[in-house]
């Protein structure tokens, strides 16, 4: 592949003299990114590979010097680097033919639950649990952490965005003061994690291909909770009936909970205005039993950001940091990339990515967009997440989507499902009939890459550009910018 660090090393599981390096296998993908900054953090050599050889060569020129990118028809030859162990994404099965082979040639085959669990075995874990805003919350609580002086590890299932508050990822020395872990759901991922803290952000229905049943959710959760270690904290949302119904039989140590509803909790949260002084969302986080509120001033956008911001202070108030000075140090995260990240502008388009792939965030984003951008038109490019979730949620999919002025929608990513292209087109279709039927404006486009042509004539100067989804629209705006350098060029 050209572009990317490829080896051709003979095989060997164990390595004089140095430490042999760990093989991630789907390294484009983010989680597998962080945990590889992670593993290089405390010096173990990091060796990537990846089906998506499009994303390994986008990866391979930004990816730092000591992560090797390797092709994944290497592997397939048989020639790996000097490896002694391969993780892998639980979209992966463990008897996928390839994991087998290297089982074969000696190689520890762990999923990336495993290796975190084993990475950050016997340190102080705090995880981030809920079905939105897990990313962003860790990200938020790190943050915090990092900047007030703790020595804390990290794990996050994206990345921060640019900035020049952005602290690189430093080395760490073992045993690490506390780890601040996200926590997924997908699977029972987080089963294999040892919670001595938690933050649950709400509980909402998905991952059908995993949950089938109305209860199984829940049931995860309560069992993620009740791993907690004996004496340690949760923070929730009151907000969230599920939340609430596990907090109730949780029998761990201090539980906090905080409202943006006017629920009874020990903290509540109001949204106001912003001051002048450039913070985008603000609001105040006022303790039930009295005394000063806590002002949030952010500078990412949105309500569920100040939700976010409050799970994130209250956590680290369990960990001895002033509440003041938590929110202080929020007043400079620059929030995660691929949520409502702002890639720029394009003929005077404002244009916006961001990763909703669930009605309740794509409903949550839009309506943030018209309040960042009041009486703005806005244009969506959709990426259903999905067979199952996009079939299972339709009528709330469309429902949100018709908060935007026009959608276009473009087949289902089948992401860890298998279907025909004539399966995932016809999903689409029936998502934008429905968008269309109650009054919305929406346009079925046949392929993503047909997308960037078709924007030429859709969007006009003063429009909001916004590419939601877990898959793949954060692509056009590489092609909208390598257009935007061509046409500057001549």
């Amino acid at each position: 592949m050209d572009g990317c660090r490829k080896m051709e090393l003979a095989f060997s599981p164990k390595v004089a003299g140095n430490a042999p390096a760990w093989l991630l296998l789907g390294i484009c993908g983010a989680g597998m990114r962080s945990f590889a900054q992670h593993l290089t953090a405390v010096g173990i050599p990091v060796i990537g590979s990846d089906h998506d050889r499009a994303g390994l060569q986008r990866f391979s020129h930004t990816a730092p010097p000591n992560i090797t990118l390797l092709d994944w028809t290497v592997l397939q030859r048989g020639l790996t680097p000097q490896i002694s162990t391969a993780v892998h994404s639980v979209a992966v099965d463990a008897a996928n033919p390839e994991l087998a082979a290297l089982r074969r040639r000696g190689l520890r085959v762990l999923s990336l639950p495993q290796a975190l669990a084993e990475q950050f075995s016997g340190t102080p874990q705090i995880c981030v649990a809920g079905t939105h805003g897990k990313s962003t919350t860790t990200g938020m609580l790190w943050w915090i952490l990092h900047h007030s002086g703790h020595p804390v590890a990290r794990y996050v299932g994206a990345e921060f965005q640019s900035g020049d508050s952005l602290p690189a990822y430093q080395p760490i020395l073992r045993p690490f003061h506390a780890a601040v872990l996200e926590a997924c759901e997908y699977r029972d991922s987080f089963l294999s994690l040892q919670p001595a803290e938690c933050v649950l952000t709400g509980i909402e229905d998905d991952h059908f291909d995993w949950f089938t049943e109305p209860s199984a959710a829940a049931r995860s959760f309560g069992r993620f909770l009740g791993s907690i270690s004996a004496g340690g904290s949760l923070v929730y949302s009151a907000d969230c009936e599920a939340s609430r119904r596990l907090a109730a039989d949780f029998v761990g140590g201090p539980m906090i909970s905080w409202s943006a509803s006017g629920r009874v909790a020990d903290w509540t949260l109001v949204s106001r205005p912003c001051r002048s002084g450039g913070a985008v969302a603000a609001g105040l986080l006022q303790p039930s039993g009295g005394g000063s509120p806590i002002e949030l001033q952010l500078r990412v956008p949105g309500e569920h950001n100040l939700k976010n911001a409050a799970a994130a202070v209250l956590a680290a108030q369990q960990r001895g940091i002033d509440p003041r000075q938590s929110a202080e140090i929020l007043g400079t995260f620059p929030g995660m990339r691929r949520r409502f990240e702002h890639r720029g502008t394009w003929r005077g388009v404002e244009l916006i990515d961001d990763y909703a792939h669930h009605p309740t965030a794509v409903a949550v984003t839009l309506r943030t967009v018209r309040q960042v951008y009041p009486g703005r038109r806005i244009l969506v490019v959709f990426e259903p997440h999905q067979l199952s979730r996009t079939r299972r949620m339709l009528p709330e999919f469309a429902s949100a989507l018709e908060l935007a002025d026009e959608v276009l929608v473009v087949p289902v990513l089948a992401a860890r499902e298998t279907a025909p292209e004539a399966v995932r087109l016809e999903l689409s279709r029936e998502l934008v009939q429905r968008i269309c039927r109650t009054g919305g404006c929406a346009k079925l486009v046949g392929d993503l890459d047909q997308v960037p042509g078709k924007l030429e004539d859709a969007v006009h100067s003063g429009d909001i550009l916004v590419t939601m989804g877990a898959g793949r629209t954060n692509l056009i705006h590489d092609e909208i910018h390598r257009k935007i350098h061509r046409d500057s060029a001549a």
